[in-house]
């Protein structure tokens, strides 16, 4: 069986949970300083290794974006739906991650949803999506009983219904980055 290997930056704003998003696709409880891991996907006739990178969004470390952006076949931009400033700043990220990266480096918009508040809908969020040329998906915690838990510690046992979305985003991601690899 032939085997791909893609790196997955995730990148966001601050405060939308990309420390959940990366320890719920690696399916492991999270107290690592270092957010890297890998995660492989049977998709189709392909073993597919997604080489998982978190964002470091602190202003002293951004001089080293180039080196972080460096080869990345997709860029899960994060934003809380919960919180419309969060996907007002991603034009900001878009460009950043344009400049930065390959012509052929993807873009998935992922909205993470964590309380029954919503300031950004489905569909706008799949319209601003679709008009910045990328895909959208959500990802949905309501009802996880990690919810009570704070989301500082980064420990979490996923449910069901999360484990279902992470396994739909990563082949999402596995389609994705041989779609680009063939542009």
């Amino acid at each position: 069986m032939n085997e791909k290997v893609f790196k997955v930056i995730i990148d966001g704003a601050q405060q939308t949970h990309k420390s959940r998003l990366f320890c719920e696709l690696l399916q492991k409880q999270s107290d690592c300083i270092c957010s890297f891991g890998t995660e492989t996907v049977q998709f189709q006739d392909l073993s597919v290794k997604l080489q998982i990178l978190g964002s470091f969004r602190q202003s002293n470390t951004m001089k080293f974006a180039p080196l972080f952006y460096k080869g990345a076949n997709i860029v899960l931009l994060v934003f809380d739906v919960g919180k419309l400033e969060t996907l007002r700043m991603c034009p900001i990220y878009i460009q950043q991650i344009r400049s930065e990266c390959s012509k052929n480096t993807q873009i998935m918009l992922i909205g993470q949803q964590f309380t029954e508040i919503r300031q950004v809908s489905v569909d706008e969020a799949t319209v601003f999506a679709e008009m910045n040329k990328m895909t959208y998906a959500e990802v949905n915690y309501i009802g996880d009983a990690k919810e009570s838990r704070s989301l500082r510690q980064d420990a979490f046992v996923a449910n069901e219904n999360t484990q279902q979305q992470m396994t739909q985003l990563k082949q999402r991601m596995a389609a994705v980055s041989i779609k680009s690899e063939q542009k």
